[in-house]
């Protein structure tokens, strides 16, 4: 398969997938959010984007699979054998805390949103950004989707 670094624009952070799957993953599409911090410290996701195609040629059924309103995608799990059968993503809000000298940025707690696909192949483990969220995805696919990465990124305040 072709090998894709999508990594959404700047200010912004992977908030979840656009999908066709039959099965197993036939097509994967990166779904990127704007961060945004209130001057209360309260972090919102604003207007999503998709600045990248679907990664894949062979077509299924559309799926979204996005966190839910103000998080964003830390990590994923799922089951895979030659293709990516089935993808669930983990999610979570973003957190500004004041400590003192000034802020903290943090995780709520996280929440799985899926499972998508089949059941076809074994199951692989969990992998989640150690140093913060994702800011896009690692995407193997010709036929179907091969492989899959993500992109992390530390969330600073600027």
């Amino acid at each position: 398969g072709i090998e894709y670094l999508d990594d959404c624009p700047a200010g912004s952070v992977l908030v979840g997938f656009n999908a066709e799957i039959n099965g197993y993953f036939r097509k994967l599409q990166v779904v990127c959010g704007t961060v945004e911090v209130s001057d209360t410290a309260a972090v919102t996701i604003g207007a999503t984007a998709t600045p990248f195609d679907l990664r894949g040629v062979t077509t299924g059924t559309a799926e979204s699979i996005m966190c839910a309103a103000n998080e964003v995608v830390i990590g994923f799990e799922g089951r895979a054998g030659a293709l990516v059968d089935q993808l669930s993503i983990h999610c979570a809000g973003i957190t500004v805390t004041p400590d003192g000298s000034g802020y903290t940025v943090g995780l709520g707690t996280p929440n799985t949103v899926g499972p998508f696909g089949g059941t076809g192949g074994s199951a692989f483990p969990a992998t989640d950004c150690a140093s913060g969220v994702a800011s896009g995805a690692h995407i193997q696919a010709g036929d179907g989707l091969d492989g899959l990465g993500l992109l992390c990124a530390t969330v600073t305040l600027e």
